[in-house]
């Protein structure tokens, strides 16, 4: 990928493979800010696959975590990206098998960002992935299966999982947009936007969860109701952003609006 325009097709064929919602809404941003998003939710969604392969050692799982954060903390060696991909369970669907055969590439471009957009993304990154090692090892039981019981464990899971994402894209949008400034406040919100997100994506995805031993939601009423608080903030965020950054703004916009458009289906698919 040497040109700017391939990158960005790169990516663009990934995404529309692993997640075509956020596919469609990472069009209306400008470049560098799309290629910086795109990778960040491509190495993040990478992490993802750790999380939810069906491992049959735990302990091989947490050390793929940690693999994974040194490759983000230190420009891995080529072997040793190869190597990592293979130990990752062979039963996952095929978009993200197709994303670990150009693992390598996507930690190369990582490390080839400006200093200041790596150390945007970096530490989001890394709060997801050891995030994700602290759910999968102190959550699991005897068999193996995740199991929240709580609200407040399935808040904080979704603020390891995409609270940091939201902060994250505030970090990025200050770097590239000369108009945007975080105010007090900001940041919170902007994790609310990511916990609205991810609490759409496991209400969806409940049933399939379930049926592969992770159960991420304790009562399906109060998670619903939570989003009440989430929804509030994230739409304020939003309305924090310029309105003259109009590829930010309606990227934000977006993703929140499908979600909201897609709880009256999520909704009666469960009662179903």
């Amino acid at each position: 990928m040497n040109s700017k325009e391939s990158k960005a097709e790169f990516y663009q064929q990934h995404l529309n493979r692993v997640s075509r919602s956020f596919a469609f809404c990472i069009e209306e941003l400008d470049r560098p800010l799309r290629d910086w998003i795109g990778l960040a939710y491509i190495l993040c969604r990478i992490v993802d696959t750790v999380e939810d392969s069906l491992w049959e050692k735990p302990e091989a799982q947490l050390e793929s975590f940690d693999q994974f954060a040194e490759f983000i903390k230190k420009r891995p060696d080529t072997e040793a990206v190869r190597v990592w991909a293979t130990e990752i369970p062979e039963d996952i669907p095929e978009s993200e098998k197709v994303l670990l055969d150009a693992s390598e590439a996507f930690f190369s471009d990582f490390h080839d960002l400006d200093d200041n957009v790596q150390e945007a993304l970096r530490p989001s990154i890394l709060q997801m992935t050891y995030g994700m090692k602290h759910f999968c090892k102190g959550y699991k039981d005897e068999r193996g299966e995740l199991k929240l019981d709580h609200l407040q464990d399935t808040n904080q899971y979704c603020f390891f999982v995409a609270g940091v994402v939201g902060e994250l894209l505030t970090r990025l949008a200050e770097i590239e947009l000369p108009g945007y400034q975080a105010k007090q406040g900001t940041l919170l919100k902007a994790v609310h936007f990511g916990l609205y997100l991810q609490k759409i994506n496991i209400l969806k995805d409940q049933l399939g969860d379930l049926k592969e031993g992770r159960n991420f939601i304790s009562s399906r009423d109060q998670v619903r109701r939570s989003l009440v608080t989430n929804v509030e903030n994230a739409f304020a965020y939003i309305l924090e952003i310029p309105k003259e950054d109009k590829g930010f703004r309606t990227f934000c916009a977006w993703s929140l609006f499908l979600g909201l458009v897609s709880l009256p289906y999520i909704d009666k698919s469960w009662e179903k």
